[in-house]
């Protein structure tokens, strides 16, 4: 043998060693990381670096992680190997590397929420569900991509950030607006994200990246700090929630124990619903596939029968149903709250007569396309106050059904969009699915904002593959506080269908 290699094999082994390890800690939960740190088996730092490699690795191509504080997170995970050594335990996510969207304040960190003119905006302050994130230990290292105004289906946000991609497919969309989330999951450049979700920003970017996502009862936690726009009054007050994404389903369920220790109604609320657990072969199941005339495509149908056989073969009882409430009213009512309180929030001269007017019958068509989605924000755009309160009362009434329908069924399993990610567009153009063209709302908006109107937890489950190996999620639908036994019958129903694994993003 030649001494002279051996140095350079030894070197090449070690490296090949370090990479191993570094792709594994970066394909495991955040619970699993927590253990692990915990156990003193690996520390933060290591996982931090880990995560960080991957990032510098494969982000360029992806785009999703597009603000990181690396210094400030080395010596924050430096900090929580040396809290260990001196036996202080920060919490449940000790010294666990996330990330969250540029929506959320996290201080001394830029917060654009995706508009231009806030690219120098830097947080004074930590949202409150950040803080309680960073109070549970987390080392917040990044921020993630979103579309102009956190407002679409994609993070096509030219002139802000580059275009994120989806890591199963560079040519489609990871999904909006919590995409550079759902990729950066996926990617293994987070075990967790901290999304939001008005029109299934949390959902559709699951669906779309194969990962999962909670949309968690909405008003369960505080929103001070999140769509946080300087000297601008916060007027997203309904409509609006919050959620993880995340590869594993027990990150969902440790993200929601984070929130059973406060004193509010709500957080109370959970807590006591927290061990209320219902076998999958004792579930009472609906489900609904079509929502209206946007009817889901054939591989969305397969997979949602797949998962529907699944039940069935474990005893569970499942029946077909209409949705609980009328589809296009609640489009309607979701539109009139959503474009009412978006528009207030706007510049001044955005919310003249003649701009709010503009808006509805140009500005929404052109975004996105002529339809019920834009029909019904443009009407909210443009609505007086008495028409928004009204709004608001009928959106009680369909929370109501909601409840009574949830007392004949535990769990209501629908799709979250027409199909599986969409190739890059330009927003509001038309989208071909199976040969067909559809108007681009129309692929998401019905099966995300009409729900979103209930205010229950909805959690998405990696469900399959198509053909060409793009993820189809489903949403699992569940009580009001009742998030827990959400999550848990995703967990249950996860472990009995087949895994759809992990993007190869190549070398």
């Amino acid at each position: 043998m030649n001494n002279d290699s051996s140095p350079d094999q030894s070197t090449k082994k070690t490296d090949a060693n370090a990479t191993a390890q570094s792709t594994e800690l970066t394909n495991l939960s955040a619970s699993q990381l927590a253990d692990l740190i915990q156990q003193r088996k690996v520390s933060s730092l290591e996982i931090l670096e880990a995560h960080l490699e991957r990032v510098k690795r494969y982000n360029p191509k992806i785009n999703a992680v597009v603000t990181i504080k690396e210094k400030e997170a080395r010596e924050k995970a430096i900090q929580a190997d040396q809290a260990l050594d001196k036996g202080e335990n920060w919490g449940p996510l000790h010294g666990v590397p996330m990330t969250v969207k540029d929506t959320w304040d996290v201080k001394g960190m830029r917060t654009t929420n995706g508009v231009h003119w806030l690219k120098k905006n830097i947080s004074q302050q930590n949202a409150v569900v950040v803080q309680r994130l960073i109070d549970a230990g987390a080392i917040i290292y990044g921020k993630t991509n979103l579309p102009f105004a956190s407002y679409d289906w994609q993070c096509n946000n030219r002139g802000l950030y580059p275009r994120c991609n989806n890591p199963w497919d560079l040519t489609k969309v990871p999904g909006g607006s919590s995409g550079g989330g759902a990729a950066a999951v996926a990617a293994g450049f987070t075990p967790l994200e901290l999304g939001s979700d008005v029109a299934g920003s949390i959902r559709y970017p699951a669906h779309c990246c194969g990962v999962f996502g909670l949309r968690i009862t909405e008003g369960l936690l505080p929103y001070e700090g999140h769509g946080n726009i300087p000297r601008s009054p916060y007027t997203m007050k309904h409509l609006v929630s919050q959620g993880p994404l995340a590869r594993y389903p027990e990150d969902l369920k440790l993200f929601l124990k984070l929130f059973t220790q406060g004193h509010g109604p709500q957080e109370q609320l959970l807590k006591h619903n927290q061990n209320q657990h219902i076998p999958i072969a004792k579930a009472r199941i609906a489900w609904t596939g079509d929502f209206g005339e946007d009817k889901i495509c054939s591989e969305t149908r397969q997979v949602l029968n797949r998962c529907l056989d699944t039940c069935k073969n474990t005893g569970t009882q499942v029946e077909e149903v209409e949705p609980p409430f009328p589809l296009e009213d609640a489009q309607q009512i979701w539109g009139i709250i959503q474009g009412f309180e978006y528009n207030a929030a706007t510049p001044y001269l955005m919310r003249t007569k003649l701009s709010q007017w503009l808006i509805r019958l140009l500005g929404l068509p052109l975004l996105f396309g002529r339809g019920a989605f834009s029909r019904s924000v443009g009407k909210g755009a443009t609505s007086s106050i008495p028409d928004y309160f009204e709004a608001l009362y009928q959106r009680e009434k369909i929370i109501k059904k909601l409840q009574e329908f949830f007392m004949k069924y535990d769990f209501w399993i629908t799709p979250v969009a027409v199909s599986s990610a969409f190739t890059h567009c330009r927003t509001g153009a038309k989208v071909d699915v199976e040969g067909e063209t559809r108007p681009y709302s129309s692929l998401a908006s019905l099966y995300n904002c009409t729900t979103a109107a209930g205010a229950h937890p909805i959690a998405v489950l990696p469900a399959g593959l198509t053909r060409d190996g793009l993820p189809i999620g489903l949403q699992i639908h569940g009580r009001h506080y009742h998030d827990f036994q959400v999550v848990d019958f995703a967990t249950q129903l996860a472990r009995k269908i087949p895994q759809i694994g992990s993007p190869n993003l190549g070398n």
